[in-house]
C-alpha cells in the first residue's frame, strides 16, 4: 500500500453541481460565500451545506435568509437598497 488515495474529493454543498433555471451552472458555494462576505462586510454570512440554507446576520435579531446564495444576495441588495 502506497498511501495514495483515489477517493473522490468532498463536495462543499449542493450548489457545486446544481444548475440554475437558465441552464447555467450555479457558482461554487465557497465562491459565493467569499463574494457575499466581501459585498456585505458588516453582516455575518453563514452557509449550512447539510441543510443547504444561507443566512446573513447583523446585530441581534436581524436576519435575512435565502434558499441559495444567489437568493440571499438578491434579498440583501433589496434590504440594503443596493
Amino acid at each position: 500500500m502506497t498511501g495514495h488515495c483515489d477517493a473522490p474529493q468532498p463536495v462543499v454543498g449542493p450548489l457545486n453541481s446544481a444548475a440554475q433555471a437558465d441552464g447555467h451552472r450555479a457558482p461554487d458555494a465557497s465562491v459565493l460565500l467569499a463574494n457575499l462576505r466581501s459585498e456585505f462586510p458588516h453582516r455575518g454570512i453563514v452557509y449550512d451545506p447539510f441543510g443547504s440554507r444561507w443566512w446573513a446576520l447583523r446585530g441581534t435579531g436581524i436576519t435575512v435568509r435565502g434558499a441559495t446564495g444567489l437568493e440571499l444576495a438578491e434579498r440583501l441588495r433589496t434590504a440594503t437598497g443596493g
